[in-house]
């Protein structure tokens, strides 16, 4: 696991050790940048159920001006820490549950990378708690599941792209009508 592009090109990155946690394959990473190219320089970016923090490190490569990074595990923040870049800068690493972190957000994201254990509910709950909270604003919620499972976002979201990457795919939601 590697950082793909930008300012920290070819730094490699290290995942927490166990089952919990599965970072993000480049080459699904590869794509969801080369989707998101325009949208990250200068955004204020959100990996909830950061994991290694592979997706919010690699925004922070490619010129994101602000990213939070959110892992309830002590395991997932120590990782994230260990793998951010000596010189970086413009982050903050949370060790909260994600409802206790959306609590102390008070602007809207222009990127979402939500990234939880597949199957458990996680995701559509932070994506209902982000929208009534209006911390998506105009931004993109990038969901990743599994690839058979067909997400359908909420009333006043829509989801506007879904690639599949072999067993996983990303969900691109934004505001909108459905």
């Amino acid at each position: 696991m590697r950082i793909i592009s930008g300012k920290y090109r070819g730094r490699r990155l290290v995942a927490p050790d166990g089952k919990d946690v599965r970072p993000t394959v480049d080459r699904v990473k590869e794509s969801l940048f080369n989707i998101l190219q325009r949208d990250v320089p200068d955004a204020r970016v959100l990996d909830l159920f950061a994991g290694s923090g592979s997706l919010g490190i690699e925004a922070l490569s490619r010129g994101a001006k602000e990213v939070i990074f959110v892992d309830a595990s002590p395991v997932s923040i120590k990782t994230v820490k260990a793998n951010i870049p000596p010189d970086a800068s413009g982050y903050a690493v949370l060790n909260k549950d994600f409802r206790a972190a959306a609590d102390s957000f008070d602007q809207p994201f222009d990127i979402v990378f939500l990234d939880p254990p597949y199957g458990s509910g996680l995701a559509e709950e932070a994506i209902l708690l982000l929208n009534s909270k209006s911390l998506i604003g105009d931004g993109i919620i990038c969901y990743e599941h599994l690839a058979d499972y067909n997400y359908e976002p909420p009333d006043g979201l829509v989801a506007f792209d879904r690639r599949k990457y072999g067993t996983v795919a990303i969900t691109f939601i934004r505001k909108g009508n459905n």
